[in-house]
This record gives C-alpha cells, structure tokens and sequence, in this order.
C-alpha cells in the first residue's frame, strides 16, 4: 500500500496602505542587505549557522511512501504503510541501530507481520482481551495498518485507524533538532468515540535493537519484576547508579523496571532512549511498568537466520483519553564509542546525564 504524505504550507501575505507603500519597500531592501551580513559576521567570528533539518520521500527496502527526517548528522526513516513504524535510526549513512526483518514480503503491509523498527501498542497488554477480543496479536490499527502521513518543517506526524474497541488513535510525532544526534518522539492518544471514555489506556513504544550483551538503565527505583517467559539471569550490578543487566542469550525473558533512561551499545555507537515526560503525571505508574526489556534469542524460529534482538520499552501512566491527555515523550540519542568505553566506562558516561 502507498501512502503520500501531506505537507503543511505556510505563505505570508501582506497588506500595506498605497500612501506608505515606498517606506516600506525601502524597509524591506535594508532588510534582505542586513540579513548575508549577518550570517556573514556568524561564519567570520566562529559561530556555526544553523543546519536546516529535511524532511523528504524517500524509497526504503520497496516501501515508496517511507519519510526522511535528517540534520546533516543522523537520520530518522519511518514508513507510514506498515503501522507507522520507525525503521531506521542511524548516523548519516552509518549503520541502523533498529533490527529489521526483512523477510517480510511487501505484499504483507497493513496486514501482518514483525517488521522490526520501533512501534506503538496501546497499554496494559491484558485489556486486550476484553477490550478486543484476542489477548495476541495486538490491534492491527496500532502497529499494522497504514497511518495518515503529515510532513511538518521539522519531523513528521503520523495519526492511526481507529483501534477498534478503544476509539481512540494514536499519534506519533518525530521531530530532529537542527544540529546535534537527537530525535524527540512523541506517542499520544486521539480520542474517536465512546469506548474510549470507558476504561483507563497508556501509551506504549517498543523498540527493537540487535543483540547486544549489555543493556544499560537508569533506574527511579529499584524494582525489577518478572513479566513472563523465563527468568532473567542476574538482577545485575550497579555502576555509578546505572543498572547493567546481561542479556540473556539462550531463551525468551522479560522484565518490568522503573527507568527513564535504557541504553545500548551497538558496535561503536551508543544508543539511549530517555523518558522525558508522562501524562497522567509520574505518579500515576505501577511499580515496574515505565521500563520493560523483552529478549529474542537468537534460536527462536521467529527470527531464524536474522539473528535475536532486544525490545526497549516504555510506556506511560494510564488514563481516561477523552477526558485528559495520554501522551508520552522520549528523546532518542546516538554517542559514537571508542575501544576505551567498556561497559563500566559506559555507566559513568551515562550517570553523567542530567535527569
């Protein structure tokens, strides 16, 4: 399925008096002489000028109606087609920091399907049941059918179908500063009807990354709670105040903590993911639900051939949609790593954050 994205236009107009028309055309060529210089004086005392953030279509793995958000530093690939996943994260022309699945045929799209990248379901997983009437897999509105597509200056905007059951949609906004190695998410939900008066719902981003042996998390308390399959291994060490867990390597586990900060490294390149901002507030959580980690070995039929991966994961307090805002926010960063940053010099890199 191909979806084109719609752009915001902006014009400017003006409506001046005939008897000032002269002053104000004088006005304007002061303006349009003062503007060179003034970039000219930034680039002669050392300033840098600002680098426009692009945002364009681009064709990614067969997809033709994928989205490029880029700053000359790192870029952004969503593809509205297939839940409006983020597909790649990544340096300009550096390796992605998302695991994909491409053995997903095209023809699948808006239909079914782990694509790998980073997705959003609505929380807490057990009301699927009763809200939907199947506990697996999730909606398809969430993470399979097509979204709506809005191409912004800075990012990109990408609103669901409507969940059936919930009556709400999801929205998901992707915004790059115009310098640096961010993108700032923003996950939240748009009320359609009736249902979604009725039962309190969160905001959920899963995130899916190759296998790495050390999963980094800044903890807000020191829950670490079991959430299925089998146990995690160790509940790990504490380096600087940042937990490091080993991941498991042999079989499916997952667990629930309290974070705002989870962190991989990746070759040479560090990936964090921060939890920035809830709503309901903070103190809506139960212990072990803003933070939880799944693993996929690498012997799991599901991923034969691909290679395991890990799910970063948070979510926010949950709440009545049509009567309050249910949104999250989470900033995505990319730190280059050099032979030095081994897993302790990782932690204090990471215990230096500013909360």
């Amino acid at each position: 399925m191909k979806i084109r994205c719609t752009r915001i236009k902006t014009s400017l107009h003006f409506s001046l008096p005939s008897a000032s028309l002269w002053l104000h055309l004088v006005l304007l060529q002061a303006i349009l002489f003062l503007v060179p210089l003034t970039a000219y004086a930034e680039k002669q005392s050392g300033d840098s000028v600002t680098t426009k953030v692009k945002v364009e279509h681009v064709a990614y793995r067969g997809f033709t109606d994928a989205v490029r958000i880029s700053n000359g530093s790192v870029e952004a690939i969503v593809v509205p087609s297939i839940g409006g996943r983020l597909m790649r994260f990544a340096t300009i022309g550096g390796e992605n920091v998302l695991w994909e699945n491409p053995t997903v045929p095209i023809s699948q799209a808006g239909q079914s399907g782990n694509w790998g990248g980073e997705k959003s379901w609505p929380w807490p997983q057990d009301d699927w049941t009763d809200r939907t009437g199947q506990g697996w897999p999730p909606p398809p509105a969430s993470d399979q059918y097509a979204y709506q597509c809005q191409i912004e200056p800075d990012g990109v905007k990408l609103t669901s179908q409507t969940l059936a059951g919930y009556d709400l949609q999801i929205v998901r906004e992707f915004k790059m500063s115009p310098a640096g190695a961010e993108l700032i998410q923003n996950i939240s939900f748009a009320a359609t009807g009736p249902a979604a008066a009725q039962t309190p719902a969160g905001v959920w981003s899963i995130a899916e990354v190759p296998v790495t042996k050390n999963i980094f998390v800044r903890q807000t308390a020191g829950t670490f709670r079991a959430l299925g399959f089998s146990a995690w291994p160790t509940p790990g060490k504490s380096i600087a105040g940042i937990l490091v867990l080993d991941r498991p390597a042999d079989h499916k586990s997952k667990i629930g903590l309290d974070a705002d900060l989870i962190a991989v490294a990746i070759r040479n390149q560090l990936l964090s993911i921060e939890l920035r901002d809830v709503s309901p507030p903070a103190a809506g959580y139960v212990a072990g639900e803003r933070a939880q980690l799944y693993t996929e070995p690498d012997s799991s039929p599901e991923v034969a051939g691909l290679g395991g991966f890990t799910e970063l994961e948070f979510t926010s307090p949950t709440g009545i949609v049509s009567t309050q805002p249910v949104r999250m926010t989470t900033v995505w960063k990319l730190e280059p790593l050099t032979q030095a940053d081994d897993p302790a010099a990782i932690a204090r890199k990471l215990s230096t954050k500013p909360k």
